[in-house]
């Protein structure tokens, strides 16, 4: 049966358990939460689908097809936060480089990585424009005035847990397919991957409890 402790161990319990406590604090408050509603409905997306992962991992032995799925529709979301939260000029970027996303997903599932294969061609693209977007917000934080609590702001603590999992998790993504043929590297990258998860989500849970300091309309 799936739901084994074989196909679900004690630290995937804990993963799931992080990403669907930020969904359920993040959907309580979400009529007041404008600004996080897109990370709210990607908390929920991220839940399903990588329990569906877990459970094809366990019966097919292949589960690359649902990141074929989940990482465009992942950029899409960040795309639209980070477009209702950015002020600076940079906020043009959001929409071609989300088109260019997608048309690169597309592409590579058709061309280079079929949905046997893990998408990480498109997945090293999507870390590098969600990095930039990330750290635009936070020069935007960062140049408030010292007034202004951005610690306390939601938007500010999940840029830093954006740039936190993409930096960290890179290397993961860029050696994600070696490692599923090479199962026992000279160390767990795989890890290194789940720290960065929990710290990730933890982050994440920790901003669903936080105030957006400002409406997500404002200028």
């Amino acid at each position: 049966m799936f739901l084994s402790d074989k196909c679900f161990p004690p630290h995937y319990v804990i993963y799931l358990c992080l990403i669907g406590a930020g969904f359920l604090a993040g959907l309580a408050r979400y009529n007041q939460k404008k600004a996080v509603q897109p990370v709210i409905i990607l908390l929920g997306l991220t839940f399903f689908s990588e329990f569906l992962s877990k459970v094809l991992a366990c019966e097919i032995k292949n589960n690359s097809i649902v990141y074929h799925f989940y990482h465009p529709i992942q950029a899409a979301l960040w795309g639209v936060f980070f477009y209702i939260n950015m002020r600076s000029i940079l906020r043009r970027t959001v929409i071609p480089l989300s088109i260019l996303l997608l048309a690169s997903s597309i592409l590579n599932t058709i061309f280079l990585q079929n949905t046997d294969i893990f998408p990480g061609n498109f997945v090293k693209l999507e870390c590098i424009v969600l990095l930039f977007w990330s750290f635009c917000l936070f020069f935007e934080f960062i140049d408030k005035p010292i007034s202004d609590s951005i610690f306390n702001d939601s938007r500010f603590i999940i840029c830093i847990a954006v740039i936190w999992f993409n930096l960290v998790s890179y290397l993961f993504f860029v050696l994600f397919n070696y490692y599923v043929t090479q199962p026992k590297p000279v160390f767990s990258i795989r890890g290194i991957h789940y720290f960065s998860n929990y710290t990730y989500y933890s982050l994440l849970l920790l901003a669903m409890f936080l105030k957006c300091n400002h409406r997500a309309n404002d200028r």
